[in-house]
């Protein structure tokens, strides 16, 4: 137990300086505190600086020092929490002992980016099937994604625009004037029959009836099978070539 300074008292209240409470005091309102008890130089205990301080127990040379000190010994009997920070691996030595990042961007940017991980997640878990296949959509594809590849898309949008009943219709009245229900009024006059071969059998890409028509000046002509309309146009149109065919075969 330290006693007083002052070699006359052997009080062990110390106060400041190494001395007692009654020393402290008589020699500070007498004004012989620095000659009596001078304030002392001190080496931090943490940073090995030298340093004065008017208090006899004052062992780090700033309130940084202490801190780190302070620090360490919780890392001592805790452990640290994480010794790198968790965006960017750079050390944690320095900052608080519950800290997880260097600083408060690397904390940002890793909190965006779970959150986005985690956005996708949740949208990828409700995403509906392929709106082309009925399939699943892949985790790679967009989250707003409603095919699962592109080739699919591109075949379902053919289908819905050039395939489709609604679609056939309008590119019919596009291409050709025919108003809706007009084409079905032509196929039925004709026993639902191709005007050429009479056949009511539909071969073809699409296996429906095309709608045959003068190139030259756009009249309608009838509806064809897909044979006889290609042969039409593989003709040309030209009643000399089908003439020059038609001798050919009783040939």
């Amino acid at each position: 137990m330290k006693t007083c300074a002052n070699l006359e008292c052997s009080r062990t209240d110390i106060q400041a300086r190494g001395l007692c409470s009654a020393c402290y005091q008589r020699f500070r309102y007498q004004g012989l505190l620095d000659k009596v008890a001078p304030t002392p130089e001190r080496v931090c205990s943490y940073c090995t600086k030298t340093f004065t301080s008017s208090h006899w127990d004052t062992e780090y040379c700033s309130e940084q020092c202490r801190y780190q000190v302070r620090q360490a010994r919780a890392r001592a009997a805790k452990g640290r929490r994480a010794e790198n920070c968790g965006q960017c691996g750079a050390s944690l030595e320095g900052k608080r002992l519950d800290a997880l990042f260097c600083s408060v961007k690397c904390s940002n940017d890793w909190r965006n980016h779970h959150r986005a991980v985690e956005k996708r997640a949740a949208v990828v878990a409700t995403r509906e099937p392929c709106a082309g296949c009925g399939g699943k959509i892949p985790e790679s594809r967009k989250s707003n994604s409603l095919y699962c590849s592109r080739k699919c898309m591109h075949h379902h949008i053919h289908t819905r625009n050039y395939d489709s009943v609604q679609a056939v219709e309008y590119l019919r009245g596009y291409k050709y004037g025919l108003k809706p229900g007009e084409f079905d009024e032509i196929l039925a006059s004709q026993d639902g029959k191709c005007a050429i071969c009479r056949t009511d059998e539909w071969p073809g890409r699409h296996n429906r009836p095309h709608y045959d028509h003068c190139h030259k000046s756009n009249r309608r002509r009838g509806i064809l099978c897909h044979d006889c309309n290609l042969g039409l146009g593989n003709f040309k149109d030209s009643i000399e070539r089908m003439e020059a065919a038609i001798a050919y075969l009783r040939r």
